[in-house]
């Protein structure tokens, strides 16, 4: 087959089954992160690598060229000398549009946003003829945003298909800044300044090494559109050249199973109402929160601690593997000569967690060097997986490495070592993985293989051994507007689960005009799972998880100026081995499922 006839083949699939490039961020965290950084603008020429890294759809390998990029050939002017030069893509850029500054002069501009997203599915379903929901099927989102020189303002207002109002999240915040102080009202999202205290395990995390120019926020002050996100209070900070204090305190309504005392055993953060049943149980809780933190920083050296106390309106069951109550943070970091060298502790008062890492960067090398021990059933501190009850003690030992032998290729390897204690005894675990980064003028590819251990016992040690090894190869080609890509994955695991995954993406974008459409096809076999961001409508793709055999596709067009933007789209969804979507009574008549999207901005 000569190169002509390989590419028309390669194009053609590219156009029956394109996919929206993007990241592994969730949705709503991706959309919460850019509302934080439009009020709080990165100064992208002053920043760290952490700094980079924690911004929406940047990962190690970005962070990395762009802290060169500007190293190497001085302060950027604009995001599209990025795209130029082939480190970012032009729908990156244009998402950071509002994340990121290059010098401070721009502070204090005012502008406001109010976005409305409309979706609804097609199909007929069970739930409604049956008087199960009390709603229509239609999901509503409003989000009206306001910022001035000093003040600004966020509200939301969301219902989910079959909720007969807004009242399951319905949420705002008013925020009041000056050069010394912050004042909060409102919403706000609890962040562990460690990382320990959250659902991230044992990964590298991007709170790691948050030892950038800026201060950690222990209370963001962005709005979710997922429910169980975010308190109900206030918080203050104040910050001089040296040293930033923070005081925060809020609560939120939670969703807890009791015992026959009315003490409780876990407690359910999904907590949408939408039938009768749900609003019988949901709701039935109070969660508080109350905390404080501390950050000083001098010359090479950097000091942060926090204390915290989390407390719900009812006793916690003795049997449930969850706990609330005084918790605190410890962090110390030491910058000198290329190295990085920080240890951060975490205690409930009665057991502590402790991370170490080592990091050196050099010109071409940037090594990092991890150990954890992770008491995971004692903390809390707004973690999902620990609200749920779940999680074992584990302590890993971790290395990763970059290496850019030259400008246009990176490696990337992530290599974990961990054993987990269950009745005292540990059972291993490893996690290692490989990522390459080729770049041309217009094009990256990315290949990457990961392989995963693990040795565990249930209640009744019953043991069990698993393996997964995970390859995918990414591509992304450009030509002047048009942006190409595609996504092929592939799972085995060691209880015959296996999977296939091919996901393809087509964007277009010349100045009053936008589309995009994409697609995935996927075929797995006995329960295996392939995860991919891709075929879905909405200004941010969400992360899917697919399994057995379908497939599905979108497509979404529309068009923005300075003072508007407006898309409308809809996905097809067809799984070839089942007839249920959702769960519960959320059934149709079908094996496929349409869903129909619009979106609309206006700027003011």
């Amino acid at each position: 087959m000569n190169f002509k006839a390989g590419f028309l083949i390669f194009l053609i699939i590219f156009i029956s089954l394109p996919a929206i490039d993007s990241g592994t961020v969730e949705e709503d965290e991706t959309i919460s992160l850019t509302e934080y950084y439009t009020l709080y603008p990165l100064n992208i020429n002053r920043a760290t690598f952490s700094d980079i890294y924690n911004l929406p759809y940047i990962d190690d390998i970005t962070a990395e060229a762009i802290l060169l990029r500007i190293r190497e050939k001085g302060e950027l002017a604009s995001l599209e000398e990025l795209v130029e030069e082939n480190i970012i893509t032009p729908l990156t850029a244009d998402a950071l549009a509002d994340c990121v500054v290059f010098s401070y002069g721009k502070a204090g501009v005012e502008k406001g946003e109010y976005s409305v997203r409309f979706k609804r599915r097609l199909e007929r379903s069970r739930g409604y003829d049956e008087k199960k929901y009390l709603g229509n099927p239609s999901q509503f989102t409003h989000r009206l945003r306001f910022s001035s020189r000093n003040l600004a303002f966020n509200a939301l207002a969301e219902k989910e298909p079959g909720e007969a109002n807004y009242s399951d999240n319905l949420k705002g915040n008013i925020i009041y800044s000056n050069d010394r102080y912050r004042i909060l009202f409102g919403n706000f999202n609890v962040i562990s300044y460690t990382g320990m205290l959250q659902d991230e395990r044992f990964s590298f995390d991007q709170y790691a090494f948050s030892t950038g120019v800026n201060y950690h926020d222990f209370a963001r002050p962005s709005i979710s559109t997922v429910d169980y996100f975010g308190y109900n209070g206030a918080s203050v900070l104040y910050h001089s050249d040296g040293y930033r204090l923070s005081v925060f305190g809020g609560r939120k309504y939670i969703s807890a199973s009791l015992n026959d005392l009315g003490e409780i055993r876990s407690v359910n953060l999904y907590a949408y109402t939408r039938t009768v049943n749900e609003i019988e149980r949901y709701h039935n809780s109070l969660h508080d929160i109350y905390g404080a933190g501390f950050e000083f920083r001098h010359n090479i050296f950097r000091f942060a601690a926090s204390v915290s106390s989390e407390n719900f309106d009812r006793d916690v069951d003795p049997a449930s593997r969850f706990s609330h109550g005084m918790l605190g943070e410890l962090s110390f970091t030491l910058h000198r000569a290329g190295w990085i060298l920080r240890a951060d502790t975490a205690s409930d008062m009665s057991d502590f967690n402790l991370k170490m890492h080592v990091l050196n960067r050099q010109r071409f090398l940037r090594t990092e060097f991890f150990y954890g021990l992770i008491r995971a059933d004692r903390m809390s501190l707004t973690s999902r997986k620990m609200m749920y009850g779940g999680g074992d003690n584990e302590q890993a030992l971790g290395m990763k490495f970059m290496l850019r032998p030259f400008s246009n290729i990176s490696l990337l390897s992530e290599n974990i070592l961990y054993t987990s204690y269950y009745n005292s005894k540990g059972f291993p675990g490893a996690q290692f993985s490989i990522k390459a980064v080729l770049k041309s003028k217009n094009t990256v590819v990315e290949p990457s293989f990961r392989y995963k251990h693990r040795e565990i016992t249930d209640r009744n040690f019953a043991f069990t051994e698993n393996r997964e090894y995970l390859s995918r190869i990414r591509i992304i080609r450009r030509i002047r507007d048009i942006s190409l890509s595609a996504d092929m994955r592939y799972t085995d695991k060691s209880d015959g689960g296996y999977g296939y995954l091919l996901g393809t993406a087509f964007n277009y974008r010349s100045g009053f005009y936008r589309f995009r459409a994409g697609g995935d096809i996927y075929y797995s076999k006995k329960g295996a799972m392939l995860y991919a961001s891709y075929a879905d409508t909405g200004r941010y793709p969400g992360l899917y998880s697919f399994s057995g055999t379908g497939r599905k596709t979108y497509i979404m067009a529309g068009s923005g100026s300075k003072r508007y933007e407006v898309m409308a789209g809809i996905s097809r969804h067809k799984k070839e081995d089942g007839d249920t979507f959702g769960s519960g009574n959320d059934m149709i008549y079908s094996d496929t499922v349409h869903t129909a999207e619009l979106n609309l901005r206006v700027f003011f």
